[in-house]
C-alpha cells in the first residue's frame, strides 16, 4: 500500500460520522377523553411496596411524590411496559404487558410507558 492511500484512509477514517443513541423512557398516565384518571384491572407482573423503595417516602423531609418511586422502579426494570401506583394500599403494581381492560378506581393512576429516542452526531 502507497503512503498516499493510507494517509486517505486515515483521513476518511477520521471523519467517520458516529451516531449515537439514548433511550430513555417516557410516562404518561392513562385518562379518559374526560381528564378522568383510570387503573389497569389486569394481573400485575410484579407488585412492590412502597415502603421498600429507597428514599422511604413516609419520612417528614421528604418532598418526593411516592408516584415518582412506582416510575422510578419501572425504569430500572427493562420489562416494564405499564404500572399502577395504589395511593391506598402503598403499592406499585409493575406490568410486563399492555393491560386490555381500565377501570375508575379511587386513590388509583395508571401510567403507560413510552420510549423516546434521542440522535447524536459525535
Amino acid at each position: 500500500m502507497s503512503i498516499r492511500y493510507y494517509i486517505s484512509f486515515k483521513i476518511a477514517f477520521i471523519f467517520t460520522i458516529l451516531w449515537v443513541t439514548t433511550i430513555a423512557k417516557s410516562f404518561k398516565k392513562t385518562q379518559y377523553s374526560n381528564g378522568t384518571v383510570v387503573c389497569a384491572d389486569g394481573s400485575p407482573t410484579l407488585t412492590v411496596s412502597l415502603d421498600t423503595l429507597y428514599p422511604n417516602p413516609s419520612g417528614a423531609n421528604s418532598c418526593l411524590a411516592p408516584a415518582v418511586l412506582c416510575a422510578w422502579q419501572c425504569d430500572q426494570d427493562m420489562n416494564c411496559t405499564n404500572f399502577n401506583y395504589k395511593e391506598y394500599m402503598g403499592i406499585c403494581e409493575m406490568f410486563h404487558y399492555t393491560p386490555s381492560d381500565c377501570a375508575i378506581t379511587a386513590g388509583c393512576q395508571h401510567v403507560q410507558v413510552g420510549k423516546t429516542y434521542e440522535w447524536a452526531i459525535i
